[in-house]
């Protein structure tokens, strides 16, 4: 793991090619069975806890080269916000934050596609649309916590597909600000723009929930 040279990963371009001159095995695992490295059951052996780190790790450092913003930074400052960073994959149909919840994530999409929802007070199925999110945004990354940590969200987001984004929590922000101040610069401009309503929202017409996501809300507690 330590050597960053033999981790590959689809879905990026390689730097490198890499030939075998004998017979060699070698670990293949997906982004997704990454994340899974982090369960209780497992994360607690010195060796899951070295794999995990280390290839989580080189994982967000490569791909905040293919992002936008990030892409215009230098390596060495990839890697220094590779530590700040996690990596979470998230299911089909998997609720990624509730409605009225406190801001306390921000989220860089890197593949997938994420939906924002207004959900209705009477639970009905006719909900409002507010936003959209792919991996191929322009700023693919959604959860506002750079941009006015006092406020809540304005909906329920959902995972349309199976998707893989990077996670920045309320803890690492102000060391990330100030490894990357001008991250925070372009979302408060962005939200300033919009009025706290994401750039990518499209129109207000009532729209109907798809029936994989239906999940059912979560009240604060």
């Amino acid at each position: 793991v330590g050597e960053s040279s033999l981790i590959f990963f689809s879905g990026y371009p390689q730097e490198r090619t890499a030939v075998t001159s004998e017979p060699s095995e070698l670990l293949c695992i997906s982004a997704a069975q990454l994340t899974s490295l982090a369960q209780p059951q497992i994360s607690g052996t010195s060796m899951a806890i070295k794999l995990r780190r280390g290839a989580t790790n080189t994982f967000i450092e490569r791909a905040l080269r293919f992002v936008n913003f990030f892409s215009t930074l230098p390596k060495s400052t990839h890697r220094q916000l590779s530590t700040l960073l996690g990596l979470r994959h998230m299911a089909k149909g998997e609720k990624v934050f509730c409605e009225s919840y406190p801001l306390d994530t921000t989220f860089i999409l890197l593949e997938g596609h994420i939906q924002v929802w207004r959900m209705s007070r009477q639970e009905c199925i006719s909900q409002e649309l507010l936003a959209e999110y792919k991996g191929t945004s322009t700023y693919p990354w959604f959860g506002g916590l750079l941009q006015d940590s006092s406020h809540t969200h304005l909906g329920d987001a959902f995972a349309v597909e199976p998707t893989l984004a990077l996670s920045l929590t309320r803890s690492q922000v102000k060391q990330f600000v100030l490894v990357a101040p001008g991250f925070k610069a372009l979302c408060m401009s962005l939200a300033s723009q919009h009025k706290g309503v994401d750039h990518h929202r499209n129109d207000r017409a009532e729209k109907v929930v798809p029936q994989d996501l239906q999940v059912s809300r979560i009240k604060p507690t």
